[in-house]
């Protein structure tokens, strides 16, 4: 900005900011010539000092400062100019802010003897208010889910779900790849590894979330688990209590439904051991029906009171069939109860002499009562007298007289376990395991069953590594590919098993077929192992679905193992089909042994007969593995004890039956070592007692969901009868 005054008729010139005029003093004559220059801030900027500097022809120079920190307004004059032209004079300065500089410079002429006044547009400028940024990137390429899954996609609540991801992270870094899994409802556990489990907890959609991260970045990948409502356990009669000796109005048997659902009676028979009633049984009258945890009673008709036409005697039976005459439950005893026989615990356990008679309602047990006794029986530990013989929790069997199912106790065996496989050597999905000695030079094998993909493996152990491998001969490196009999599906294999010394056979138990996985296919596979190449087509199939109650398509048969014929014949083992002693002539081709398998659905264990030249089968009995679930089963053929074993779903733990009273009933209640993680071990097995050391032989499990990446483990159980 510039302005001029003439009011003194002489060129003046200001050096003005903020358009401020200044007026000249007179100046001085002679051969030389004076320059005045004033300056005016703005009040909003202050110069404590303001440098100047002139410069002309002939190397003219002068330069030099002005105070200025006590006015707002400057005005001084240098002399001793040379006349001429070609003069420029520069104003500069910092204002007081110490950021904002002013500066200016103006052109001008000196006229001998005259003051020169020169206007100079100074211009004060801010400093910028930007700046600028270097930017140092480091690259990261961050983690990806491949794929997350859930096997099987539906559970029933109690049950637990395995699932499974795969992950990579390209450049490995800034550090190792984490896995974090979160669960809208249920039950997580190994919730920090690839490969954790879902327990169903409530029903509904359970939606599973996986995040994986380097540290620096992360990836997710969800899946859904279906969480259905346990079924209700199918309807199962038992006989109760039974009174043969001065009942009112005379003999009577009690009846009891231990099942879930309601039980149609209509038509079902009853009978003594009179061999006149096999043609004239008592028929329990059309539209009985018998809910869950209710009490039938059939009365023996006397003097015109009771219904049914039967008599007990001192040493009798109590026969119950259904509408087509098919077994349901019977008991036998050789002398009249003090009181009552009774199922103690109630509904579920042995005969015992009870302490009063409770017809119609839960049975009076006596204290430790949880065992059967009978004439001749021996006394067991912690064991209570009866009147014919001897209850305990622990007693040893005699004539009439059995044990019965202890309390839970703690492994019977040593606690610690170690891993006994190689790192992911299986991945998930190993279930079932069945140990074969060896003989002469051939070496033990453990035989493994894995449920998806459906494979068979034949392990060897290497003792340089400490560790079970593939044989890595005759086509078994990677395990065998199994099928069924015409060469096609993918069987849900979940136990195995061997019958007879020697034989190539081995025997499995499937749910489905993974091919067509929303279908329940309960079958018995038969497989020679002996056969070349990488992949073994079933020789036999027994499909027993039709035989069993519905269960959902992965919660069928999970256990199998094989019984001989021998010790079923010894320990007075009853054919259910007839009620008799088992004969195994009844069942030719059959081989020398029965098949038993677990049913995950309902803890249920069932025999069969099959029948390996006509294809067919029969069930010859059928009972409670004690708990929820039964995951695998095994015969400790040396002691004769039948080992079952349920996952995660009932804390691993596990029971062992023998035959009392011509049936199968659980003797002990077991729960699992100390180092043995609870996770989802579907298999077990165990070495025989010729390899008993130190009172202790190898006990082994398989573990479906690979936790911590080890899917075998070994530990160490007493040799000998627990029984």
């Amino acid at each position: 900005m510039k302005t001029i005054c003439r009011d003194l008729g002489i060129l003046s010139a200001l050096v003005l900011l903020a358009g401020a005029c200044v007026r000249p003093p007179d100046s001085p004559t002679g051969d030389m010539g004076n320059v005045q220059a004033s300056l005016q801030l703005s009040p909003t900027a202050t110069l404590n000092t303001a440098s100047y500097s002139v410069t002309g022809p002939n190397a003219f120079m002068r330069a030099g400062t002005v105070d200025v920190s006590r006015s707002q307004t400057i005005s001084f004059t240098v002399g001793g100019i040379p006349a001429g032209s070609g003069y420029s004079a520069t104003i500069s300065g910092t204002a007081t802010d110490g950021v904002t500089t002013c500066t200016g410079s103006g052109p001008f002429s000196i006229a001998a003897g005259q003051t020169t006044i020169v206007t100079i547009k100074v211009q004060c400028r801010e400093p910028a208010k930007t700046g600028s940024a270097q930017i140092n990137g480091t690259v990261n390429v961050c983690p990806v889910v491949d794929a997350i899954g859930a096997n099987p996609g539906e559970v029933m609540v109690g049950f637990s779900s395995a699932l499974s991801a795969a992950a990579h992270d390209s450049d490995g870094r800034p550090g190792a790849l984490a896995y974090s899994w979160s669960a809208t409802s249920g039950m997580l556990a190994g919730g920090t590894t690839a490969n954790p489990t879902l327990l169903c907890t409530a029903a509904g959609t359970s939606t599973v979330t996986l995040t994986v991260s380097d540290g620096d970045c992360t990836d997710t990948g969800t899946v859904s688990v279906v969480c259905s409502p346990a079924p209700a356990a199918p309807a199962l009669v038992r006989i109760n209590e039974v009174e043969s000796n001065g009942g009112t109005p005379g003999d009577w048997v009690e009846l009891i439904n231990v099942g879930g659902t309601t039980a149609d009676l209509s038509g079902w028979r009853f009978r003594d051991n009179d061999p006149a009633r096999v043609t004239a049984p008592a028929i329990v009258p059309a539209g009985t029906m018998l809910p869950p945890g209710g009490y039938y009673v059939l009365n023996e008709v006397v003097s015109g009171a009771g219904q049914f036409n039967f008599g007990l005697g001192g040493a009798d039976s109590a026969i119950l069939t259904d509408a087509n005459d098919a077994p349901v439950d019977s008991y036998s005893w050789t002398a009249h109860a003090a009181v009552t026989y009774g199922r103690c615990p109630n509904g579920s356990g042995g005969y015992v002499n009870t302490v009063s008679s409770t017809k119609g309602a839960a049975n009076d047990c006596p204290a430790g009562g949880m065992g059967t006794g009978g004439a001749a029986g021996t006394t067991g530990a912690a064991g209570t007298t009866g009147a014919a013989g001897t209850t305990g929790m622990a007693g040893t069997t005699g004539a009439g007289g059995a044990a019965g199912m202890a309390t839970l106790q703690a492994w019977p065996g040593d606690g610690m376990v170690a891993t006994v496989d190689a790192v992911n050597q299986f991945t998930s999905n190993l279930s079932g395991l069945n140990y074969q000695a060896g003989t002469g030079t051939d070496p033990d094998v453990m035989w493994a069953i894995q449920n998806g993909p459906s494979m068979l493996y034949r392990l060897v152990f290497d003792a340089s590594t400490m560790t079970w491998v593939n044989t890595a001969t005759d086509g078994w490196a990677a395990g065998k590919t199994i099928r069924y009999p015409n060469g096609m599906g993918g069987p849900d294999s979940e136990g195995v098993a061997r019958a007879e010394a020697g034989s190539s056979a081995i025997y499995v138990s499937t749910e489905r077929d993974n091919d067509n996985n929303g279908v329940s296919r309960l079958s018995i596979l038969r497989f020679d192992t002996s056969a070349p190449g990488t992949e073994l087509i079933a020789t036999h199939e027994w499909n027993i679905t039709a035989d069993l109650p519905s269960v959902g398509p992965n919660l069928g048969l999970e256990a199998i193992t094989w019984v001989p014929d021998t010790y079923l014949v010894a320990s007075g083992f009853i054919d259910e089909t007839t009620l008799a002693a088992y004969d195994p002539t009844r069942y030719p081709n059959h081989g020398t042994g029965i098949f038993f398998v677990g049913v995950e659905a309902n803890g249920m264990i069932h025999g069969y007969a099959l029948d390996h030249v006509g294809g067919g089968f029969t069930r010859v009995a059928s009972l409670s593995s004690g708990q929820p679930g039964v995951m695998d089963l095994g015969f400790d053929r040396d002691v004769g004890q039948l080992w079952a074993y349920c996952d995660n779903t009932c804390a691993n733990k596990a029971t062992l039956l023998g035959v009392t009273g011509g049936h199968f009933q659980v003797r002990r209640f077991f729960d699992h070592p100390a180092g043995l993680p609870d996770s989802n071990n579907e298999g077990f097995t165990f070495a025989p007692e010729s390899q008993c050391i130190s009172g202790r032989k190898a006990f082994f499990w398989s573990d479906d969901s690979n936790i911590n990446m080890h899917a075998i483990r070994r530990g160490a159980v007493t040799c000998g009868s627990l029984l």
